[in-house]
């Protein structure tokens, strides 16, 4: 299994393991990365489940946003938020 390791500017890093598409984590260091890459791991191979409104929060703070989807909660994952190309998302 191969992670890529990318910095990320400001402070952190984030990884992507190459044969499991979407298998992403981030974290302040390497050790805590490691562990983040191990549990991203472990989700992937999950049954699909669902995302909790705190979930949501959570992901949109890591991707720098206050925004999250429209409920009603928990919402199942593979829920495709709306982009500004369908006229339903927000810019």
């Amino acid at each position: 299994m191969t992670v890529d390791v990318h910095e990320i500017e400001g402070g952190g890093f984030w990884g992507e393991v190459r044969q499991f598409p979407g298998c992403v984590a981030q974290a302040d260091t390497l050790e805590e990365l490691e562990s983040s890459i191990l549990l991203a791991i472990r989700d992937w191979w999950a049954e699909p489940g669902v995302q909790t409104e705190d979930a949501a929060r959570e992901l949109a703070a890591i991707q720098g946003s206050r925004e999250i989807p429209d409920g009603p909660y928990p919402l199942p994952y593979d829920y495709q938020a709306p982009t500004l190309m369908d006229g339903r998302g927000r810019g």
